[in-house]
């Protein structure tokens, strides 16, 4: 946040026509300079950052790594404990407290426009610097993915996981060099350094109240002796008043720009006199002409990338396509074990070489997670997850989980390698169920499923058709029989956040022909509209399609994710639709999640057969949410439609409900 100084600066600079022969940036400098370097105005700059959603943008998506098919977008809390290993099954992760994926692919799609690996030929020369964790040596990044060195630079040890650029693990270039002037001199002889120093000292004891600011404090005792070097070697020094702004927060990032314009503008005579006694500038460099002369990706085997590259061999020949080259990242990027993709310009003399960079997500993951409630007891568990890649071949993908309570759960997912947006996935499921219907009589069963499917995507659409097997076992009601039958999932996520959403839309439905005869069909859909940063509307529904002579098949209302204060005792038909209204004011929102405040009303009915109403059910209340990428929980004060007043809690994330479907 402090960094956000730096745009008021160049505004100034720009306004007063002081040419600026190169720039080199640290940390938020790196992100704010590499910016302007690559032709951004201080304006486009503020404008792509101050309306960026900063809270998202730091809070990577968090889900679950195992989901049903066609369920990939559900939202889950953040793991009690998630741990990765290498291929050699040794501890590699995770290595700070945010993955850093998300502000990667956004300072990815903004730094789309440069078409060159060399910083020193954008339109102002740029380099970032950073620091390399296995040596303690300053990196001083010059060439590559622009994205990648500005990432690395930004890696505050602790908040940020390392970055990996050209072979080497690199963090924030604070630990060297925070306000990076001797860098600076030695990529440009003989001009003048100016340097922007948004330090602002040490907090007294009253000033650390949370976590956030103990990482301030100590990332000013890291870096204080290397800025106290580095600005005496400053032809200038200008310094924005940033005490008080939160290294990581959200705050009025307008009024901490209006900070570095006022430092800026007050040191005007000092920066007139650097110029009258300064070598002259050159101009605004022109891009030079290139023609593609190889598409790579590094990172995968080779039939992989003869898989994923396509036709992009139609691009010898020609100059670099840079929106056929952004599409492409961004088909990359939903390869579900890729972390991230870039594309980097290499010049091999005779032409340009565009080499996808392709990082993959660790071959082993560990999740343990849970919930937990006074109410729904069918929902509570600890759920143990693991993920291994590429087990058989170079992006297949092995999902197991088990839920472990009185309902246990045990699921597997094989996905194959994608061709073309096509990938076979089979799935294996088993679990318990207890019911005690407001309706009907208790009722337990256990139901094993096997199904195969041929799935494909395309942006945000997902869809897979194929076959299911289920052996049911529900005592009295069907003593061990067996169905089959075709089987479908779509699913549209167009939400902005899975996690946290602010704006879009979201809908996904199953469904399954059992033995010819029974339509089994779950579907549902969420829209969100934000009237202002703290005001949400949040409008959702769904139905269900069941056979409701047994109960492992019925249509069921009551649960977490339809009526909270049923879900102990549901209501259970051949159809069931529900609708929620959910008014949502935002009490914070920062890098650790929301808390919210929820006014929801929520209407159910359940129907026979024939769509005759047969039950209907409400309720109304209350909810103040925990930090949703921390704990994930919520307190609670709902009433229904039999003046029942019932309060609880919840911590953590439920497994998704798919009854009447295996």
């Amino acid at each position: 946040m402090k960094g956000l100084a730096h745009i008021g600066v160049l505004r100034v600079l720009r306004d007063a026509r002081i040419p600026v022969a190169g720039i080199v940036g640290t940390s938020m400098g790196s992100i704010v300079g590499g910016l302007a370097a690559c032709g951004y105005t201080p304006e486009g700059i503020e404008t792509a950052i101050l309306e960026t959603d900063m809270a998202s943008l730091l809070r990577d998506d968090v889900k679950p790594s195992l989901v049903p098919p066609g369920e990939e977008g559900t939202a889950g809390g953040s793991p009690l404990l998630k741990l990765e290993f290498d291929a050699d099954r040794k501890l590699s992760g995770p290595m700070g407290g945010m993955a850093g994926v998300k502000v990667f692919n956004r300072l990815s799609a903004l730094t789309a426009r440069v078409g060159t690996a060399d910083f020193m030929e954008l339109p102002i020369p740029f380099a970032a610097v950073a620091t390399d964790l296995e040596t303690g040596e300053m990196v001083v990044i010059r060439q590559g993915s622009l994205a990648g060195a500005i990432r690395s630079s930004m890696a505050i040890p602790g908040v940020f996981a390392p970055w990996t650029h050209e072979g080497r693990l690199l963090v924030d270039g604070g630990l060297v060099a925070n306000v990076p002037v001797s860098a600076a001199k030695a990529l440009f002889p003989g001009y003048p350094v100016v340097a922007v120093d948004v330090s602002s000292g040490l907090k007294t004891r009253q000033q650390i109240r949370s976590v956030v600011d103990v990482i301030d404090q100590m990332t000013t005792f890291m870096t204080k002796q290397n800025v106290d070097r580095e600005l005496a070697a400053a032809d200038l020094v200008i310094r924005p008043d940033t005490r008080g702004v939160p290294i990581l927060g959200a705050g009025s990032g307008a009024g901490i720009v209006e900070k570095g314009r006022q430092a800026a503008a007050a040191a005007l005579d000092g920066l007139r006199g650097l110029v009258a006694s300064a070598p002259s500038v050159p101009g605004i460099r022109s891009p030079q002409t290139r023609i593609v002369t190889s598409v790579e990706a590094v990172g995968i085997s080779p039939e992989r990338r003869q898989d994923l590259l396509g036709d992009t061999w139609r691009w010898l020949g020609s100059p670099p396509d840079m929106d056929a080259i952004r599409d492409t990242v961004d088909r990359l990027r939903t390869e579900g074990d890729f972390a991230t993709v870039d594309a980097i310009y290499e010049d091999r003399g005779f032409g340009t070489a565009v080499v996808f960079n392709i990082q993959k997500k660790a071959p082993y993951e560990v999740e343990f997670g849970g919930y937990t409630t006074n109410i729904a007891k069918a929902e509570r568990g600890v759920t143990i997850q693991g993920v291994r890649r590429d087990l058989s071949s170079d992006g297949d993908i092995l999902w197991i989980g088990a839920k472990v309570a009185e309902d246990w759960e045990l699921d597997a997912r094989y996905l194959t390698p994608s061709r073309a947006d096509n990938r076979w996935e089979a799935s294996l499921s088993a679990r318990r169920r207890s019911m005690e219907p407001a309706n009907a009589p208790d009722s337990e069963w256990e139901r094993y499923g096997l199904s195969l499917y041929r799935t494909r995507s395309s942006g945000d659409w997902r869809w897979g058709i194929g076959a299911t097997l289920e052996f049911l076992d529900a005592g009295s009601f069907s003593d061990g029989e067996f169905a089959w039958g075709p089987s479908f999932y779509v699913s549209y996520e167009g939400l902005d956040d899975d996690i946290d959403p602010t704006a879009g839309h979201r809908w996904r439905a199953r469904g399954w022909l059992r033995d010819g005869d029974d339509f089994l069909l779950r579907a549902e859909g969420l829209a969100v509209h934000s009237f202002s940063p703290g005001w949400r509307l949040m409008l959702s529904a769904g139905v269900e399609f069941g056979e409701s002579d047994n109960p492992a098949t019925a249509a069921w209302l009551g649960g977490s994710d339809d009526l909270l204060g049923h879900a102990d005792h549901p209501y259970m038909g051949d159809r069931a639709a529900w609708i929620r209204g959910t008014l949502r004011r935002v009490l914070e929102r920062s890098w650790w999640g929301s808390m919210n405040m929820d006014l929801f009303a929520v209407l159910g009915y359940t129907f026979d057969s024939d769509w005759s109403r047969e039950h209907e059910a409400w309720e109304a209340g209350v909810s103040v949410s925990f930090p949703n990428n921390f704990l994930g929980g919520q307190f609670f004060v709902v009433t229904t439609e039999e003046d029942d007043i019932r309060w609880g809690f919840s911590l953590g994330k439920p497994m998704p409900v798919r009854d009447p479907l295996p």
